[in-house]
């Protein structure tokens, strides 16, 4: 490895930072107290959201996920079902000699669906 190569690997390191107390600069002082601050309150903020995320999980009685296949599964037996009730209210109209659209007006009193 060159000396370039070399060069770009410690830069690329972290950096450490001594304490010299003959240069201290009070607003840099300050600011590192802040942050220091700020990040025990978003370490503490994050704990107790967790704990939270815990508590809700552990109320669930079915894994999200599963809840969702099977409402996605509910919602097809629902469409097949539809389906074959829309397709015989189209043979009756057939057998009536009326159009699909007419008797759903006169057997529903309003429109199903509009092709």
């Amino acid at each position: 490895m060159d000396t370039k190569e070399s060069e770009a690997d410690e830069s690329m390191k972290p950096q450490e930072f001594e304490k010299d107390e003959s240069t201290t600069d009070p607003k840099r002082e300050a600011r590192l107290k802040t942050l220091t601050t700020m990040l025990e309150t978003l370490t503490t903020q994050i704990a107790s959201t967790e704990s939270m995320l815990a508590e809700v999980t552990s109320k669930l009685q079915n894994n999200p996920s599963t809840t969702v296949k099977k409402h996605i599964d509910l919602l097809h037996a629902y469409n097949e079902i539809k389906d074959v009730g829309l397709g015989l209210m189209g043979l009756i109209a057939e057998a009536r000699g009326c159009i699909h659209y007419t008797y759903e007006r006169e057997y529903c009193g309003f429109i199903i669906r509009e092709d």
